[in-house]
């Protein structure tokens, strides 16, 4: 079953940020499709995993995030 979660994005500043984010989430296999508004710094993350292993993914790759609810 897919999820489709809304994380604000802490920390990130940059489409580099982004980019280390979308390669962690490649990298992973977990993740069918991410919308970043860099502006906003938001992500749209479409995913059969949970919101805790996306936010583990995003510290991973150097950041932090929160899911919005």
């Amino acid at each position: 079953m897919t999820h489709e979660y809304h994380f604000n994005l802490v920390g990130v500043s940059c489409g580099g940020c982004v980019k280390t984010i979308e390669t962690r989430f490649a990298a992973s296999g977990e993740v069918a499709s991410a919308e970043f508004d860099l502006a906003s710094k938001t992500v749209i993350v479409r995913t059969a995993a949970s919101s805790e292993a996306i936010i583990d993914l995003i510290q991973d790759a150097g950041y932090n995030a929160r899911l919005e609810e």
